[in-house]
């Protein structure tokens, strides 16, 4: 006992590294076990101002079972203030931003900064899927090329734009690392298309 006494006076903090190490890795497993997977989740972002986040947030969860058939575990749609072009890209490229469906409003989109993040998507696949009660749109093309979708409706108002109160276009972009594309892009599975139903409710007429 006498040698245990000195022993701990002098190596307490060695003892207290160790029990602080095992509750950084314990929270860290739980932290990981809590995170829904890729395909249990569908993040929204949009990248400029004047929408209002909660109503949508709002009609999201509570619709979320009859937008889609795919087993989610959550619905989110989140709004970033604007930043330059070079510091967006790097947050994207870097991953500090990870959605599914990107959407962007006019003034920040600039088809280098498109090119460099995103990828052409298929017409054939939104055409199988933008059917039905859906508001004329329109792609967003460079080099004749679609990249995206302009959300903004011909006419009338879709489940997207009555909750926008600004005047310019809104663009909208698949991410490549999405896996709820229904494996457009390769990744994920053909049955989880959760972020192609969203992006259709987006376009559906507004009820």
């Amino acid at each position: 006992m006498n040698k245990i006494k000195p022993h701990l006076q002098y190596f307490w903090w060695k003892y207290l590294i160790v029990l602080a190490a095992i509750i950084f890795v314990w929270r860290a497993v739980f932290t990981s076990l809590a995170q829904p997977d890729d395909n249990e989740q569908v993040v929204v972002s949009y990248f400029g101002s004047d929408y209002d986040m909660e109503s949508m947030n709002n009609e999201l969860y509570a619709k979320l079972t009859k937008i889609t058939e795919q087993p989610l575990k959550t619905a989110s749609f989140n709004t970033v203030a604007s930043v330059d072009d070079s510091l967006l890209n790097q947050l994207i490229q870097t991953r500090v931003y990870t959605s599914d469906i990107m959407i962007f409003s006019e003034e920040i989109v600039s088809e280098d900064l498109i090119i460099s993040m995103f990828k052409e998507i298929s017409q054939d696949v939104i055409t199988l899927y933008f059917t039905d009660n859906i508001c004329d749109f329109e792609f967003y093309y460079i080099n004749e090329k679609p990249y995206g979708i302009i959300l903004n409706p011909k006419e009338g108002e879709n489940n997207f734009s009555k909750y926008y109160s600004g005047e310019k276009k809104c663009y909208a972009f698949f991410s490549t690392e999405s896996a709820n594309l229904a494996a457009t892009y390769g990744k994920g599975n053909l049955s989880d298309d959760a972020a192609l139903l969203t992006m259709r409710y987006f376009l559906e007429v507004a009820q």
